[in-house]
């Protein structure tokens, strides 16, 4: 499994979004911004380095995680019936998400680039810290009541290869 963006972001190049594509398109934009048309994400022609259109693609990804995410979280932590005091979006390339013991869930914007199911067993995993700061049998057990195959999206997740 592999949803990380290619390494050649050029126009016509497919970006993952929550398990579907988006084509990437150059265009002369104003205001200059990434925005998703349709099926389409459009990135200013006049981000001609590299570095800077994945910084603005970085960008684009990271406020749509804000929306996105925060939804999903809401959605979960009412099933698994916690509360969450904050969510922050990181970019770590180690880790897809991490509660702290103030129930504070940090989670990786790069999460879009995953399939929906991938994404709702780490916001699953990492509510159910908020009953149980561990990775016990029970919180396993836990984990397990709301997501069952929950070790095969764990494996998946595991397959995952992260570019940029």
């Amino acid at each position: 499994m592999s949803p990380s963006p290619p390494p050649h972001l050029q126009d016509g190049a497919l970006l993952p979004l929550l398990g579907r594509q988006l084509r990437l398109r150059l265009r002369r934009l104003y205001p200059s911004r990434v925005r998703q048309v349709g099926g389409e994400l459009w990135a200013p022609l006049t981000l001609t380095d590299p570095n800077q259109l994945e910084a603005a693609l970085e960008q684009w990804y990271r406020q749509r995680a804000r929306h996105e995410l925060n939804q999903r979280l809401e959605h979960w932590a009412k099933i698994v019936q916690v509360s969450v005091s904050g969510l922050s979006i990181r970019g770590p390339r180690t880790r897809w998400g991490s509660c702290s013991a103030r129930g504070r869930i940090n989670l990786n914007w790069r999460l879009l680039w995953l399939p929906e199911e991938l994404v709702d067993y780490v916001l699953v995993h990492e509510l159910c810290h908020r009953h149980q700061m561990n990775h016990s049998p029970a919180f396993w057990s836990l984990v397990q009541h709301h997501v069952p195959d929950w070790q095969r999206r764990r494996r998946q997740l595991a397959q995952v290869k992260s570019l940029w």
